[in-house]
């Protein structure tokens, strides 16, 4: 399964995410004419994408994503992105106990940015994670 993947997944799996934004969480770009409110994430800093396993084998070392979060209004904006790091909070993947020499990623939180978007003419909320074995 891929980070993106993986992401996706458990986005769309957090009650407290779709009860803002219902399934209206995409990879790269919203569809044309969608209504805010909405998520888009992607990998930033062209890391190319691998296999990801549950053991995290073939994880590069460092990966950042980006989420960004928008709506009508900047308090529902940032309702949104608070919501999303709540649910990628928890999406580190276990250490497999059998095996010490097999890591499990980590999922660090690095920015939160709010502002208004003119080309969205919406709220938005960029959020940064790095995702490190």
């Amino acid at each position: 399964m891929t980070l993106i993947e993986l992401l996706s997944a458990k986005l769309l799996a957090d009650a407290g995410l779709t009860a803002l934004v219902g399934e209206k969480i995409f990879p790269d770009k919203a569809p044309e004419g969608t209504q805010a409110p909405y998520v888009v994430f992607f990998e930033v800093d062209g890391v190319p994408q691998a296999s990801y396993t549950a053991k995290a084998a073939d994880v590069p070392d460092d990966t950042r994503l980006q989420v960004d979060c928008y709506a009508a209004l900047a308090l529902d904006a940032r309702l949104v992105g608070d919501a999303v790091i709540a649910a990628i909070g928890d999406l580190a993947i276990a250490k497999v106990p059998d095996d010490p020499s097999e890591r499990g990623l980590q999922v660090s939180h690095s920015l939160k940015r709010a502002f208004y978007d003119d080309e969205a003419e919406l709220d938005r909320v960029l959020l940064e994670f790095q995702v490190f074995r």
